[in-house]
Formats: structure tokens, C-alpha cells, sequence
């Protein structure tokens, strides 16, 4: 399996026969850094949840004509992609087989916002390795013991000491950072330096995967 990120919290899981995308927010495609279209062959896209940063509405329609893939997420995404003619499928409790890729949701909390009302959120988790937890540090999350965590590093919804402590609590062989769209580079570049040295105390390895083209393989 390889796994890429596309800015923010869009990943791309590929095991060289089956292509699942996380997350396809606004954030990736802001001031035309990504388009839409470079993602082809894509058999399923994983929703976390409704907020626009990780639901583009106008790229999904874009990746949706190329691809025709399965949507798949929880009943608020639904709600909303409906009213723009999108079909959504539910995420069920025992998961959904997408190629050889078996997905899980596992119930996860979003943090709480300062003026934005929470928004629905599932975590999921990819053949038992791979964890993405959207915007939730939900303790229901450390039972999982993923090799991999997409740990969110930035976000109005939470401080790096939480979002450290999840991490350790979680305890993933690697970390891959996310939801960090928002940080400009200069400073993007400190953290990812200072987030280093944390974990590596902790014994995880932090692969931040800065360009689209790089790839954490598993």
C-alpha cells in the first residue's frame, strides 16, 4: 500500500490495483495549487465528515465525472451531498470492501469549535494499519493501534499538546501530518521539524510527505 497526501486532510491510498481517496476539502485546492482532475482511476472516496475543508462540493463534482466512484460516508454528509444530485453510501458497522482494501468506521467525536457548530465525524480505519481520524482526538480511537495515524497537527478545535498526547495515546509506528493546510509554508516547515523531534522521543517516525508526488509505502 501506498499512501499520498494532497494538502491538508486529502490522502490517497493505492495498492496498486485499488485507489481509495480521504477528504478532497477546499483546502487542496485553494488558489489552484491541485485541480480536481489529476485524480483518475479513483474506485472510492471516504468522507470523514460535512465541513467544507474536507468536502469540496464543485471538486467531488469533478473527480465524480472522471471516475464515477462509490461515496461513501455517515448520514450528515449524505444529507448534504444530496441536494447536489450526489449519491452517498452509508458507511456500514462491519466496514466496506473496496478491492482488496477492507474500510472500518469506528466512532470518533469531532472536537468542539469555537463558533462553528461540530460536525458529525467518523474515523476510519484501512486493513487494520491505517488510521484517519478526521478532526477527533476521541479516546475511542486508542484501541486501534494503527501502524500508520494521519494525526491532525493544526486546527481552532484543539492545541499541539493534544494533538501530541492523541498521538502517543494512539501509539502508531508512523505519523503522517494533517488538517495543516491552513499554516503557511515558513511556518509549516518549524513545526514539522518540532513535531519530529517529538515523536521521535516517543519512538514514531514522522513522515510528513510534503509534495504530491512523495509516498509513505507499507
Amino acid at each position: 500500500m501506498k499512501i499520498y497526501k494532497y494538502f491538508h486532510s486529502c490522502l490517497l491510498l493505492d495498492d496498486g490495483r485499488t485507489r481509495i481517496l480521504f477528504d478532497p476539502g477546499n483546502l487542496s485546492f485553494i488558489g489552484g495549487r491541485l485541480k480536481p482532475k489529476i485524480f483518475k482511476k479513483i474506485d472510492a472516496i471516504f468522507i470523514t465528515h460535512s465541513h467544507p475543508d474536507h468536502a469540496d462540493i464543485g471538486a467531488l463534482k469533478t473527480i465524480i465525472s472522471i471516475n464515477n466512484p462509490r461515496i461513501i460516508s455517515n448520514l450528515g454528509v449524505k444529507e448534504i451531498l444530496s441536494k447536489e444530485d450526489i449519491s452517498c453510501e452509508i458507511i456500514e458497522d462491519d466496514g466496506f470492501k473496496v478491492g482488496n482494501f477492507l474500510v472500518k468506521p469506528v466512532a470518533a467525536t469531532h472536537e468542539e469549535n469555537l463558533l462553528k457548530k461540530p460536525s458529525n465525524n467518523i474515523a476510519y480505519v484501512v486493513d487494520d494499519i491505517f488510521l484517519n481520524p478526521g478532526d477527533s482526538l476521541d479516546e475511542n480511537l486508542y484501541s486501534v493501534k494503527p501502524k500508520v495515524l494521519a494525526l491532525p497537527i493544526f486546527g481552532s478545535w484543539g492545541k499541539s499538546a493534544e494533538f501530541g498526547e492523541f498521538a502517543k495515546n494512539v501509539k502508531p509506528e508512523v505519523v503522517i501530518p494533517i488538517h495543516d493546510g491552513m499554516v503557511i509554508d515558513s511556518s509549516l516547515e518549524d513545526q514539522y521539524k518540532q513535531w519530529d523531534k517529538y515523536l521521535s522521543r516517543e519512538g514514531i517516525r514522522f513522515v510528513p510527505l510534503r509534495s504530491k508526488e512523495e509516498f509513505l509505502e507499507i
